[in-house]
């Protein structure tokens, strides 16, 4: 299994409406199905940890919110992540 390729996922999930409908209608099996069939072999815990990872904020995204700016560090946030928890992962 590799955490890259759930983050090669959650990219795709980024991209591809298609494929976040395609997702979001299938079952467990089915969006292994899906995953694998693109390529991509990963867990749900590892799937869990990229989503984690991708809704990190970075150091200067930090130091942004932090500062009062209102620079643009809120689409960091929903991004992959949010595609692929509204996608049941």
């Amino acid at each position: 299994m590799s955490l890259d390729h759930a983050k090669k996922m959650l990219e795709n999930l980024k991209t591809d409406k298609k494929l976040v409908e395609k997702i979001k209608a299938a079952d467990d099996a089915g969006k292994k199905k899906i995953a694998a069939d693109m390529g991509l072999k990963f867990t749900g815990d590892e799937m869990k940890e990229a989503i984690k990872a991708s809704s990190e904020l970075s150091d200067e995204n930090l130091e942004t919110v932090s500062g009062g700016s209102s620079a643009n560090w809120m689409p960091v946030l929903p991004g992959a992540a949010g595609a692929a928890a509204s996608c049941g992962w």
